[in-house]
């Protein structure tokens, strides 16, 4: 199921209204701005393997401390 987009899901883990946010198939054009958002405000982005999320097609974003429980719980 999809949300808001490409885009508006990871912005909202930047701005701290929610914990993480999970898109399985992206462009690198559609991740690039949000990445260095996400970052800039003290998250984490990566796939679903922690690799670059870029070269993996792949985003999950969140505020730093949940991050490898997700990817736990995801693997």
């Amino acid at each position: 199921t999809r949300g808001y987009g490409d885009f508006w899901s990871h912005l909202l883990v930047a701005e701290g209204a929610v914990d993480i946010a999970i898109e399985p198939e992206l462009q690198s054009y559609d991740m690039a701005a949000f990445i260095a958002i996400v970052q800039g405000a003290g998250g984490k982005v990566t796939g679903a393997n922690g690799q670059s999320a870029m070269e993996s097609g792949q985003a999950i974003s969140t505020n730093s401390i949940l991050h490898s429980e997700v990817l736990t719980f995801l693997t």
